[in-house]
This record gives C-alpha cells, structure tokens and sequence, in this order.
C-alpha cells in the first residue's frame, strides 16, 4: 500500500469532522468524534472516583481536576496517525510524502 492508497482508505471512512481526545493517562487516549466526546465528557459531570490501593481499604472520592484531560483532534492529523500506522511509516515521513505533488 502507498500514501495516496492509504489516504483513500482513510479519508472515505467518514464525514470530515474533528475528533476530541481525551487523555486519561499519560498512555491511555481514547479518540471519539467530537460530538460523542462531548456526550461522554458530559456523562462525567456527576463522575466519582473509585480509589481500589493493595492492603488498604476502598474509597470513593470525588474526580479531581486533572484526572483526565481533553483537546481537539483536528481531521488532517488524525488522516495522518492512521496512514502512519497502515503504511508502517513515522508520521514524519508521511508528513514529507503528503507534501509531495501528485
């Protein structure tokens, strides 16, 4: 699979929106579309945290403000990280080949 086969794949799969990240852990980011990650932000808003610590009891706590984190994820750099990962390239190098005239 090349660039522009892989960019096809990716850009027909669905209607051009932005898509919201939220960062859970350091490690851990789940990517919805935009609308959904508000819909789910929004079922937070009453969120508790269950804290579960080996030989000590359970508690329930309030979320504290940064125990998870959001940002917007624009369209174009999401097409980039899933042809990064079909085409097995860094998303540097496919940066380069989308610069390149057809």
């Amino acid at each position: 699979m090349d660039y522009k086969e892989a960019l096809k794949t990716v850009s027909t799969q669905k209607a051009r929106e932005n898509f919201m990240l939220i960062e859970f852990q350091w490690d851990k980011k789940i990517v919805l579309p935009y609308k959904d990650g508000l819909a789910l932000v929004g079922c937070l808003a009453n969120a508790e945290l269950l804290n579960e610590q080996y030989s000590k009891p359970k508690t329930i706590t309030g979320i504290e403000r940064d125990s998870f984190k959001t940002t917007i994820l624009s369209r174009d750099e999401y097409e980039l990280i899933k042809i990064s990962h079909l085409l097995g390239l860094t998303l540097e190098e496919v940066q380069e080949q989308a610069k390149q005239p057809s």
